[in-house]
């Protein structure tokens, strides 16, 4: 199963966990925020997690944060 990292936890993020799982991807999610996605749909499958450390464990990152942010975490990725 492929992997995606979705970066950010507002609405556009929302929007990508969406998409990403009607195709099929297994979704992970890191924020700096505490704020938590909330969906009404229960069957959508996705998992937090606390730490970049293991970004090859991913097919691809989806920068989904604030725009102020971004340039920091692309130094990381």
């Amino acid at each position: 199963m492929n992997k995606a990292l979705v970066i950010g936890t507002g609405s556009v993020a929302k929007k990508h966990i969406l998409n990403l799982n009607k195709l099929n991807y297994k979704v992970f999610v890191f924020s700096n925020s505490k704020n938590r996605i909330k969906f009404k749909n229960n069957k959508i499958k996705f998992n937090y997690i606390s730490s970049l450390k293991y970004l090859n464990h991913y097919d691809f990152a989806i920068l989904a944060n604030a725009t102020w942010e971004r340039m920091k975490f692309l130094k990381i990725l």
